[in-house]
């Protein structure tokens, strides 16, 4: 079980928030499409930003399955089903995306 960091539910969540602030046009992107659901006027508004943030991070992925001199000679480990592709889908299910929705609409709704 992963631990609090730097106030969020862990490292994951942490992480991906940090990099969604730190580039200016991934940032503005995403307050665009929350500012859009807000103006759909969901109830269960939240839950739509967190499910867009959720989709957000499942289009980006990157393709593991890349296959290099290395591993074709030694073997890969990043292969679909692989260590490599574990480990990253089992930290981007970590990221607590309902949490950063709530930071986001919070954010927005101060500035309002």
């Amino acid at each position: 079980m992963s631990e609090k960091c730097n106030g969020w539910t862990n490292y994951e969540t942490w992480n991906f928030k940090l990099w969604l602030d730190n580039d200016q046009d991934v940032h503005n992107y995403i307050i665009d499409e929350i500012k859009k659901i807000k103006a759909i006027g969901y109830e269960a508004e939240t839950f739509e930003v967190a499910n867009f943030l959720r989709s957000y991070i499942d289009d980006n992925m990157p393709n593991l399955n890349i296959s290099t001199r290395s591993q074709s000679v030694h073997g890969s480990m990043a292969d679909k089903n692989g260590f490599y592709s574990d480990i990253l889908n089992a930290s981007l299910r970590a990221i607590n995306t309902y949490e950063i929705a709530e930071s986001y609409l919070e954010d927005i709704k101060k500035v309002a």
